[in-house]
C-alpha cells in the first residue's frame, strides 16, 4: 500500500497493490467515530469498504466489505482480529 495525507481534505490516499490478483485500488480513509473507514472502487466496479475497529493499543479488528449493488448492501467478506507487535 501507497498511503498520503490530503490536507485539503483531511483523508487520507490509500492506493492498494493486490500481489496475487495484480489488481490496483485507490481508496481513501478517514476517521469515522472510533474506526477507520476506507473506501474505494475496483476497476471491475465492485465497490470496497474496510473498517479498522476496536482499536487499542495492542489490537484491533479489520474487516472487508463488498458491495456489487453500488453500495445499496455491504457483505461481510473477510475479517481479521489482530495484535500488534514489537
Amino acid at each position: 500500500s501507497f498511503r498520503m495525507y490530503d490536507p485539503r481534505t483531511g483523508t487520507w490516499r490509500v492506493t492498494w497493490f493486490a500481489p496475487v490478483s495484480g489488481t490496483v485500488v485507490d481508496l481513501t480513509a478517514r476517521l469515522v467515530g472510533e474506526e477507520i473507514v476506507l473506501e474505494g472502487v475496483e476497476p471491475s466496479g465492485m465497490l470496497d469498504r474496510w473498517i479498522f475497529s476496536d482499536i487499542t493499543p495492542d489490537t484491533f479488528t479489520w474487516t472487508g466489505h463488498e458491495s456489487i449493488d453500488q453500495g445499496k448492501t455491504w457483505p461481510l467478506v473477510e475479517r481479521m482480529l489482530l495484535s500488534r507487535s514489537a
